[in-house]
């Protein structure tokens, strides 16, 4: 698992990365590729049959086009920069959130709701001593001696100030959310144009909501190369 996860530290990129050798091995190779890395072929083919269930509901409402032949990949062209996926799971799972502190063996784990916590020993994230962010999200957590997170994604400053839960401002400039559990500090230009593009970026999801047919890479392509780079 921490070899499908990489340097990601993200139990859900070891997850992507793990459909992804089990799709592009091909009908031929998929039985020894599930076999080689422990894997469940029915669990895959499952995940298989659901991205195309969740494809199929996206063209009903309109987000994509019925008349694109391969709809995954010609919408999928970020798909691979696993930076801006980690963001996009930051969104979906946010306020779902971890603060670590990096430590000599592990580092410690403290979220809003339950103070300290702690990695489940599943999690790819487990044992690990320094994180190149402070930011964890995830999906569960469980109970029994201890909070443990099952699953978890690091992702940076950037990426929950952009796709995370709405921005205030705190004392000396700095930027809030979660009530202040999460501060970000910064010169004011830069936090101006943080708030900027938020402002943009929501403004321009909203509309793609309001109108599922809108295309973003043509009203929205500065924006989406300067929140991609």
């Amino acid at each position: 698992r921490r070899a499908l996860a990489g340097e990601s530290f993200s139990d859900h990129i070891a997850l992507l990365n793990a459909y992804d050798g089990w799709a592009n091995a091909g009908r031929n190779g998929q039985k020894e590729y599930c076999w080689r890395n422990y894997l469940s072929s029915q669990t895959l083919q499952m995940m298989h049959d659901m991205r195309k269930q969740f494809v199929d509901l996206l063209q009903t409402i309109g987000f994509v086009d019925k008349d694109v032949r391969d709809p995954l990949n010609s919408h999928g062209k970020f798909a691979h920069n696993k930076v801006l996926v980690k963001a996009v799971l930051g969104a979906g799972m946010f306020p779902n959130l971890v603060t670590v502190r990096n430590g000599k063996r592990e580092a410690k784990w403290h979220t809003l709701q339950d103070g300290k916590v702690k990695p489940h020993p599943s999690s790819v994230n487990s044992f690990v001593g320094a994180f190149p962010f402070r930011w964890l999200v995830y999906n569960q957590k469980v109970k029994s001696s201890d909070i443990f997170i099952r699953d978890s994604s690091c992702i940076s400053d950037y990426a929950l100030l952009l796709f995370g839960g709405a921005l205030a401002r705190g004392e000396g400039g700095t930027l809030t959310m979660l009530d202040g559990y999460a501060s970000f500090a910064a010169p004011q230009e830069v936090g101006q144009l943080v708030v900027g593009l938020r402002t943009q970026l929501d403004a321009l999801l909203r509309r793609k909501i309001d109108k599922p047919n809108t295309d973003i890479d043509e009203s929205g392509a500065a924006l989406v190369n300067a929140v991609v780079r």
